[in-house]
């Protein structure tokens, strides 16, 4: 059996503490009136008869008022007990959508690194054998459609009682939308290459030789965009959001709000100095994060503290 944590339970015990209050106030109230009352000098003759026939009187009334008091007592204790396991409920549903997004992402990464190896790699193959049979190279080819995992809005729009937590869990929130709107402009770019390839080619403007390089650069081009934007800053940087956010609230699950707070007694406001303290008391935990999932993931990750090949500026 637990032991009653006096300090985690402070909201009930405030209440007692108050009835034990009132209770004194009443029982001073009478001491006053009966030293009132007495013809002999209270310091010496203390009418302590008088204070038990008064206490036996009003019994009834002191139970009745304990009887009325009870059951809001425990009525409050309870809703401090729901509103603490529902709070433990959605951080628990927050950690396991965070999971689901980091699967999400190594299976996006996983999809376009096949696309690269496989179709793009047959389609130059086949550009270059019809350059050489002097063909225009007019194929089919498209990304692969991918879903992408998208958070609750309820789920978001419920605070964690956290500001370090908030901004992480908003940064992500923010990323997660950007990604599908990615992917979607990815699909764009490509069939926009590959259809003006083939209006190109049945037109026959130029000869097929010179039709299929520029083809084939486009590709290429496609290709260097892929490893420098999407491989190299967008899906580490949106990884390492993600770990960062998963690590603070595995620890926010571990120790409770109360502790939490605890552990991390800034003062309000919130501000830079207090992130990057935050963020470089999690950061060797993140990072092992990150090196553990780095053998699912293609693109190379980014640990804590290092620039993406982008923007050497860009810091999380």
């Amino acid at each position: 059996m637990s032991k009653f944590n006096f300090k985690h339970n402070w909201g009930i015990l405030k209440y007692f503490m108050l009835l034990i209050f009132l209770l004194g106030i009443l029982s001073y109230i009478y001491l006053i009136r009966a030293l009132a009352e007495s013809n002999s000098m209270w310091y010496v003759n203390l009418d302590f008869k008088s204070l038990y026939s008064w206490m036996y009187n009003w019994q009834q009334l002191i139970g009745a008022f304990l009887g009325a008091l009870t059951p809001i007592a425990l009525f409050l204790a309870n809703e401090k007990h729901q509103k603490k396991q529902k709070k433990k409920a959605h951080l628990l549903l927050l950690e396991k959508s965070i999971v689901l997004a980091i699967n999400n992402l190594c299976d996006i990464d996983n999809m376009l690194h096949r696309f690269i190896s496989n179709q793009l790699y047959v389609a130059k193959q086949r550009i270059a054998q019809e350059t050489a049979n002097n063909q225009y190279s007019a194929g089919q080819l498209f990304v692969p459609l991918s879903s992408t995992f998208s958070f609750s809005k309820e789920l978001m729009d419920e605070t964690t009682d956290s500001s370090y937590l908030e901004n992480l869990k908003l940064d992500v929130y923010a990323t997660s939308k950007e990604l599908p709107l990615l992917l979607k402009d990815l699909d764009r770019q490509f069939e926009r290459t590959i259809s003006l390839n083939t209006q190109m080619s049945i037109a026959k403007l130029i000869e097929p030789e010179k039709q299929n390089n520029i083809f084939l650069i486009n590709l290429t081009e496609f290709e260097k965009y892929l490893h420098s934007e999407v491989f190299g800053h967008n899906i580490p940087v949106y990884l390492r959001k993600l770990a960062s956010t998963l690590i603070a609230l595995k620890k926010m699950n571990e120790l409770g709000l109360t502790k939490w707070k605890e552990t991390f007694p800034f003062k309000p406001p919130y501000n830079e100095v207090t992130e990057e303290k935050m963020r470089e008391y999690f950061s060797k935990e993140v990072n092992n994060q990150i090196t553990k999932l780095q053998k699912n993931f293609k693109s190379k990750l980014f640990l804590v503290g290092e620039e993406t090949d982008i923007s050497k500026n860009y810091y999380i």
